[in-house]
């Protein structure tokens, strides 16, 4: 990669921490930019400037102003702070998912349920949460297959989303599977309206 340079003034070099920076003296008052040189590369460049004395090496050149450095500490929680989606989980058998103030969660056909609203909270690639939008309370599979809810977020809460022909939806548990088969554990409602276990759903059947 060829990069070109405009001619500017260098006319003092100032070091602190094992690290030299070149001081641009030709810029405003109060605006000088720096050029940080580092040690630690493999790669080295020389640099040269004809009508001045100095010369130095280096070997990796990182340019920016150091007044807009800034370092930040990973303060992300743990609860997902999106929003997501709002919208409803129709199943093919006829049924709407909902999530009722008590907790329960099954299926009903009554689409003016307020019930029935989800927020679809991203997560991850292709990873939500469904949260119960009434409730707060999230949609969560455990090590043998029973939906439950849960008042926090926990990696039980993540589902992995698949888009089928016809854009059909899946959703699989993000940590539990069939063991020797891999197949994903689905959530998945029956004909009666009545939430299945994950790894009796299978993603090509009704439910």
């Amino acid at each position: 990669m060829r990069t070109s340079m405009k001619k500017v003034g260098m006319h003092h070099l100032s070091s602190s921490g094992g690290s030299c920076y070149l001081i641009l003296d030709d810029a405003p008052p109060g605006t000088q930019e720096y050029i940080m040189l580092r040690q630690d590369s493999i790669q080295s460049a020389e640099l040269k400037k004809k009508e001045s004395p100095f010369r130095a090496k280096c070997h990796e050149i990182f340019c920016c102003p150091l007044k807009q450095v800034h370092h930040k500490e990973n303060t992300e929680p743990e609860e997902p702070q999106l929003k997501g989606i709002v919208t409803k989980l129709y199943s093919r058998q006829g049924y709407h998912l909902q999530l009722q103030a008590d907790g329960t969660i099954d299926g009903t056909k009554d689409e003016d349920s307020t019930y029935t609203l989800f927020n679809l909270i991203p997560v991850g690639l292709r990873v939500v949460a469904i949260q119960g939008v009434q409730t707060k309370l999230y949609l969560a599979m455990n090590s043998e297959g029973y939906l439950y809810t849960s008042e926090l977020f926990t990696p039980e809460c993540k589902f992995k989303e698949s888009v089928f022909e016809n854009y059909y939806v899946t959703y699989s548990s993000m940590i539990y599977r069939q063991q020797q088969s891999g197949r994903g554990w689905y959530l998945g409602l029956n004909k009666e309206g009545e939430i299945m276990k994950g790894n009796h759903v299978k993603k090509n059947k009704p439910a």
